[in-house]
């Protein structure tokens, strides 16, 4: 009888052992749910297309009596237009227009942007400096830039006087103006809403 209640334990145990084997192995299984999804992700690249105008200085034509050609004195004017044109771009645009390295400019010579006189080079670079919206219908800029030399400079005879003075001065020396002009175009920082 011993024998059989020792087969009897050990057929027990063993068929405990399998079956706590069969949870383990079968209840890791059951213990958690898996899903796997699988997709595809595009984002188009907004597009970069700034093109600008070549600058071309243009001054008023004087007659041979008054003025040799291709000079400039007290009296004379001209112009010379920024065009950028963002059309192709879908970004937001933000430019500026610098005019640098000026060299032997006339004390009384002057610069005007939209009916605004700038007597230093920051006025122009800070009248000059914009933003097209991304989303703009027209997303052409064309500024003109003009440049003056009055004959006259001041309010009084006094000021013209001394002003005077000055133009000549400027004239005895009679050295080339120069200066360059640079546009620049950047990508404005995308804003979160």
């Amino acid at each position: 009888m011993i024998k059989k209640q020792n087969a009897k334990k050990i057929i027990m145990g063993a068929s405990m052992i399998a079956l706590l084997g069969v949870l383990i192995a079968g209840g890791g299984a059951l213990a958690k749910y898996i899903s796997k999804i699988d997709g595809e992700g595009s984002m188009k690249v907004a597009k970069w297309n700034v093109q600008m105008d070549e600058i071309e200085l243009s001054n008023k034509h004087y007659t041979a009596q008054t003025l040799t050609e291709n000079t400039i004195a007290p009296g004379t004017q001209g112009s010379f237009d920024v065009v950028i044109d963002a059309g192709g771009t879908e970004t937001g645009v933000d430019y500026t227009v610098d005019i640098s390295n000026i060299e032997n400019k006339p004390t009384n010579f002057y610069f005007e942007v939209d009916g605004n006189k700038c007597t230093t080079v920051d006025g122009v670079i800070k009248a000059l400096t914009g933003h097209i919206d991304a989303n703009a219908t027209n997303k052409k800029v064309e500024k003109t830039v003009n440049w003056k030399w009055d004959y006259e400079t001041g309010s009084n005879s006094s000021e013209i006087e001394e002003n005077d003075v000055i133009d000549t001065n400027d004239g005895k020396i009679a050295n080339s103006m120069e200066f360059d002009v640079t546009v620049k175009a950047v990508q404005s920082r995308p804003v979160e809403q």
